[in-house]
């Protein structure tokens, strides 16, 4: 099941043709870094803290054996944290982004991402978003999500701002043995302020309310018969119908923030929702 949390924005969409700026925060470098579990083991975790060339790294095994933390295809699981964000409370999380500087030592390599993924208040949360392309032999920063991508899950500045908030990180091998590098963990934290909450006249008044992935828009009656529109935050025009007072199904359409607006009256304000699932 789908939720749809609504909000009056005070100010037109963008002009509708671009995206609505997101603020950010970032890219922030962790303070705490913790290996733990079955694997390889991962030494200088201090490494990871600043773009230094003096490295994490662990020593993989060829695969697909793993006997000890000495010999292991595949690393123990890092726990990164202490990112320092201080999102303003009454924002809300568009996104997240994490950018991770790697290497390996040899030049055919079959090194991979095994995990990489958000933790929130101490616990991994969300999707897996590792990256399925070969390291290079140079330090090069992978990046993984973006200002409207939340791992699958919902976001608080709470969230975030907590010294739990992190990245969880596991590396694998599918061949001979070979040296994985890290040498920086970073992450940017894209958010949009809700404050300043329009505050709608009785002539043009409206808004939005929804539940088991119904999405009502009332107090429009004056649009009767009039075409709405669904946009998501590129501009995209994803759903029209004409209004009946009617709730439309949006079960169908993926996690994220969307724009309601008539088609017609582009002088009214827009109507911002977000969608996440439950």
């Amino acid at each position: 099941m789908k939720t749809i949390y609504s909000i009056l924005f005070s100010v037109m969409f963008c002009a509708l043709a671009t995206t609505c700026p997101a603020q950010s925060q970032g890219p922030n470098s962790p303070t705490v870094a913790i290996a733990a579990g079955p694997g390889a083991s991962f030494p200088n975790l201090t490494g990871l803290y600043a773009n230094d060339n003096n490295a994490a790294y662990s020593d993989l095994a060829a695969h697909p054996n793993c006997i000890s933390a000495f010999m292991c295809y595949h690393s123990q699981e890092v726990a990164i944290n202490g990112f320092g964000f201080s999102i303003p409370a009454n924002a809300m999380i568009t996104g997240v982004k994490a950018e991770i500087s790697k290497k390996v030592s040899q030049p055919i390599t079959t090194i991979h991402d095994s995990i990489v993924q958000l933790i929130i208040g101490g616990t991994p949360t969300g999707l897996n978003l590792k990256a399925t392309n070969q390291w290079q032999m140079t330090f090069t920063y992978e990046s993984y999500g973006d200002s409207t991508n939340l791992w699958g899950t919902g976001l608080t500045p709470a969230n975030v701002n907590s010294a739990m908030f992190g990245l969880r990180l596991m590396l694998s091998n599918g061949d001979i043995d070979q040296t994985a590098q890290v040498d920086h963990v970073r992450l940017t934290v894209y958010y949009d302020i809700t404050s300043g909450i329009y505050a709608p006249t009785p002539a043009e008044g409206w808004s939005a309310t929804a539940s088991a992935g119904l999405l009502n828009v009332s107090g429009a009656e004056y649009l009767n018969g009039e075409k709405l529109q669904l946009f998501n935050v590129n501009g995209q025009l994803i759903h029209t119908w004409e209004h009946r007072n009617t709730a439309i199904n949006v079960q169908a359409f993926p996690q994220g923030i969307y724009f309601v607006r008539s088609a017609a009256r582009t002088g009214l304000p827009a109507i911002k929702v977000l969608l996440t699932a439950e």
